[in-house]
């Protein structure tokens, strides 16, 4: 992101983590490494949610 630069390094993080999340979904792995990376989605979310809110 160079024209938007993150200036809070969690914002950056949770960036990241989105992103990295994205390309899971969008992979070919089979659907049980999907599932145990959509738990660990849900963790996620409920964290970032914690922290935005």
């Amino acid at each position: 992101m160079p024209s938007q630069e993150l200036t809070n390094p969690l914002e950056e993080l949770i960036a990241t983590g989105e992103a990295v999340f994205e390309f899971i979904n969008q992979s070919e792995i089979s659907i049980e490494m999907k599932n145990a990376f959509c738990r660990l989605q849900k963790q996620f979310d409920f964290y970032k949610n914690l922290l935005a809110g």
